[in-house]
């Protein structure tokens, strides 16, 4: 431990001004067309070679080999072998390589699914740096932006799920204890702010174990977030394993490594939607994959692997979604399953805000500005298309909604903003209705898509 730190903190010491971000590619390969996937989450010990505590300048190609076995795949600590990782893997959507240490966060997503929006969130307390006594001790935490990426991923048209790709603060003094639990809070907080009424994939190197009273994974993320945890939920049959002494965890690779007494930091989670619905099918350590023609590890970490099918609700449709990535997520999905009676907006030059009556209760998003406009809908009257353009404030900035029209069954239109020449039109399926909203936004809608239910005729 002491040896791989301080190898780490002279890397970033002696390099930090002469390395520079690289810029990842596409590589375009055939998509999956089942309902079964397969996620991997591995810590690729991608330091250069020097400086790493595995051979990355020998091994990283054999990984981006070997993580095309799956479809869904984190990485973490990829950072100086970045492109021989994508030499050799073949996935259609790879996030942006954030960039080599010390600017990195060696964060990255490779999908076979489409990845619909993608953010970098740095951890708001880490601990570990040159001037931590005693040095090289508490890790090298604080000397890169160390935190969890935000994707979007889209299993088939309608059908989100939001993934979370975490390196959480490393280290056994009580310093790195205090920010990795703060790790776990922020985390859960931003789920549970960012991703309402979605399907989730927590995975990464979470640095924790839930024999950790201080860790307190289970507590505070994996409950705070209706999280199910596959090796507690399935392995261990819903036995949480009871907090120890600190040194005196569950890492005896004697073990069956995929059984019930080993535990690893290298982690993955999920929870149901009522748009998807995942059913656990495997979970495995990866251990006798990722080896080379001797037997010996790639990385200095094992791979994690779950297998999930999912299956897709009947009742409830979700359009894809038009736009920018910019503003905050917002979900009208509690409560549009059930038919709005009054739908609103505000627009200007472009569109403020968007809003539903259920009840005489409204949902709403966007801001204040504009002017607004409403239309009643009679009990037998739907909404059965939304036309959407968009276009960008400055050529700089991301696109935003900049026009809206909505149309009933009875012909009637509530539209505001400004048409562009980028446009979609989403039509509700026969016997279907346009229920709510979801998407992006701040003081205006930077992103949106439709809910759609089923038509219920009351007799």
């Amino acid at each position: 431990m002491f040896k791989s730190n301080l190898r780490k903190l002279l890397l970033l010491f002696l390099i930090g001004t002469l390395l520079l971000p690289k810029v990842s590619i596409t590589i375009m390969a055939e998509t999956v067309d089942t309902n079964r996937i397969s996620i991997l989450t591995y810590n690729i010990a991608g330091l250069p070679a020097c400086f790493s505590s595995a051979d990355p300048e020998k091994n990283t190609k054999k990984i981006g080999e070997l993580i095309n076995n799956f479809d869904i795949v984190a990485v973490q600590e990829d950072f100086a072998y970045h492109d021989d990782l994508l030499s050799t893997s073949q996935f259609p959507y790879v996030t942006e390589h954030p960039g080599n240490v010390p600017f990195g966060s060696g964060l990255n997503v490779l999908s076979r699914y489409p990845i619909k929006n993608s953010e970098n969130i740095t951890w708001n307390m880490t601990h570990g740096n040159l001037l931590c006594p005693p040095p090289f001790y508490h890790g090298a935490d604080e000397l890169t932006p160390k935190g969890f990426s935000y994707q979007r991923l889209e299993l088939e048209p309608g059908v989100i799920v939001d993934l979370y790709n975490l390196h959480a603060d490393a280290g056994d003094d009580e310093g790195s204890i205090e920010a990795r639990h703060n790790n776990f809070v922020q985390l859960a907080e931003y789920i549970n702010n960012y991703s309402m009424g979605n399907a989730v994939i927590v995975l990464g190197d979470t640095n924790g174990y839930y024999t950790r009273e201080c860790d307190n994974i289970y507590e505070s993320l994996t409950t705070k977030c209706a999280l199910v945890d596959p090796w507690i939920e399935y392995v261990r049959n819903g036995d949480i394993p009871e907090f120890r002494p600190y040194d005196n965890i569950m890492d005896d690779i004697n073990e069956d490594l995929s059984g019930p007494n080993y535990e690893t930091i290298d982690k993955i989670m999920y929870r149901s939607s009522d748009i998807v619905s995942f059913n656990f099918i495997d979970y495995k350590i990866e251990d006798e994959l990722f080896i080379d023609k001797n037997g010996d590890r790639l990385s200095d970490h094992f791979a994690t692997s779950i297998t999930l099918d999912y299956d897709v609700s009947k009742d409830i449709k979700l359009s894809s979604i038009f736009g920018g990535s910019s503003g905050k997520p917002f979900n009208f999905i509690e409560k549009s399953q059930k038919k709005p009676c009054k739908v609103t907006i505000r627009a200007g030059k472009r569109v403020d805000a968007v809003g539903m009556y259920y009840n005489q209760q409204v949902t709403s998003a966007g801001g204040d500005g504009g002017e607004f406009y409403e239309l009643e809908l009679e009990d037998d009257e739907y909404i059965v298309r939304v036309k959407l353009c968009q276009d960008k404030k400055y050529c700089w900035d991301e696109n935003q909604i900049y026009y809206i029209e909505i149309l009933t069954n009875k012909g009637k239109v509530l539209s505001g903003g400004t048409k562009t020449e980028e446009e979609m039109i989403i039509d509700a399926p026969e016997g279907w209705q346009i229920s709510g909203f979801y998407g992006r936004a701040d003081k205006e809608i930077c992103q949106l898509g439709v809910i759609m239910m089923p038509i219920v005729i009351e007799e």
